[in-house]
């Protein structure tokens, strides 16, 4: 990649049209540094506005901005999260720019983002289907076997439990077993593995003929036929064919395991900063969505409303 021209006095910087993809690789670059998963998508969603907007990034204006998100909904990306990731990606790609002194205006500040309605509600499983899906899993292969539960037991992203190796596992002062992964924004957590979970993992190293202690080995926990980590394409596909041996007629993925892992630990009297660090969300404001959907409709407004459907009306309150 060539490096950038040096910044001019003013703080800005040069801005001839091939340097635009040096721009936009450092740009992927950080991100990757935070989620190899955003990096993808945002990649993705550049990608095609370069090919369909061929100007300069300098040269751009809101006009074909609002021509681009136009026609990505029209070609497929309709939806309100849809729409959300484009006008998002534009906006966050223009502003690093802006930043870096590359550019000296942002036309897509003025992009403004659809509203989205939370499908959290309906995207997780109860304890009863997860228990349906881990036996499913079982009749798949030992990937599958052993990924499904895996998941559900420590709420992991799909691409952190890719890059889970024996060395990550660890045990604390009091015997416990936890394993060290490095999050979302290069950030580091340790996560209970409970017993149970734990003697599937050390049946899975016993079946592969590898050993059971602790010694530090750079194995990947879910290895390919070369022995290296499967890949998180791979590993989802494995989540998918469980579900559709399970049975369950929900649209379930990696994702809805985490999502399950959160509202079944608050249900069971997790506190809230308990789920927050072993799901390593950066702020308690998303954990605390999971818990609106855990305490459920326990208790509602309609619970207060005194108004009797019953022939006596002895409880009801006649007064305005």
């Amino acid at each position: 990649m060539n490096a950038l021209p040096p910044p001019m006095p003013n703080g800005s910087i040069d801005r001839p049209a091939n340097h635009d993809q040096d721009v936009l690789a450092m740009f992927l670059a950080r991100k990757m540094t935070r989620s190899s998963r955003t990096a993808f998508l945002y990649g993705r969603e550049l990608a095609r506005f370069r090919t369909a907007v061929q100007k300069p990034l300098a040269a751009v204006t809101l006009g074909d901005l609002l021509e681009y998100v136009e026609a990505r909904r029209e070609a497929g990306a309709a939806a309100p999260a849809s729409q959300a990731l484009v006008i998002t990606t534009l906006r966050s790609f223009f502003r690093f720019g802006q930043t870096l002194g590359y550019l000296t205006l942002n036309p897509a500040e003025l992009l403004e983002t659809p509203r989205t309605t939370s499908m959290l509600d309906l995207r997780w499983c109860n304890a009863q289907e997860i228990g349906t899906l881990i036996r499913a899993a079982e009749r798949i292969n030992p990937i599958a076997a052993l990924l499904c539960p895996f998941l559900a037991l420590t709420g992991m992203r799909i691409a952190e439990a890719a890059s889970v190796r024996w060395s990550s596992f660890v045990v604390d002062p009091h015997r416990n077993i936890g394993v060290r992964i490095i999050g979302k924004g290069r950030k580091g957590r340790t996560i209970k593995i409970r017993d149970d979970l734990w003697q599937m993992i050390l049946a899975d190293r016993r079946a592969r003929n590898l050993p059971a202690e602790l010694d530090g080995s750079d194995a990947p926990l879910f290895p390919n036929r070369w022995g290296n980590p499967c890949s998180v394409r791979y590993l989802r596909h494995a989540v998918a064919a469980a579900v559709k041996q399970s049975g369950i007629k929900k649209s379930v993925s990696p994702h809805w395991l985490r999502h399950s892992n959160a509202t079944l630990a608050l249900a069971g009297g997790a506190s809230l900063l308990r789920v927050q660090r072993d799901l390593g969300h950066g702020s308690i404001a998303v954990t605390e969505r999971y818990l609106h959907l855990a305490e459920g409709l326990k208790e509602g407004s309609a619970d207060f409303v005194r108004i009797s459907l019953t022939d006596s009306d002895d409880s009801a309150d006649e007064t305005v």
